[in-house]
């Protein structure tokens, strides 16, 4: 970390140094299907909660957590679960920045 980088992360407040909470900004995503996640939906290809979030994706795409959460009646870990392994393992969805 650089001199400057330290400088930043640190700040003193009458005479406490205090850590500066991050600045940076984390995006927030929408999940929308990829092409070949829209042929496994098309062929149904896939069962369970994956074929419930994929299904969803598919027709209403992009979507948040949230609003998958909302919709498909399941916890956020589920979700996360399930977008995870959509993502990384199979490659049927993809996360799109959400427009600021």
């Amino acid at each position: 970390m650089a001199q400057s980088d330290l400088m930043r992360a640190f700040q003193t407040v009458d005479g406490v140094v205090k850590k500066v909470k991050s600045t940076r900004h984390t995006p927030n995503w929408s999940y929308g299907l990829t092409e070949l996640g829209r042929i496994k939906v098309e062929q149904q290809a896939v069962s369970g909660s994956k074929w419930e979030v994929m299904s969803h994706l598919y027709d209403y795409a992009p979507c948040s957590k949230s609003e998958l959460c909302e919709k498909l009646h399941m916890s956020p870990l589920k979700i996360k679960e399930i977008l995870e392994r959509l993502i990384n393992t199979d490659g049927y969805v993809s996360r799109i920045p959400q427009s600021a």
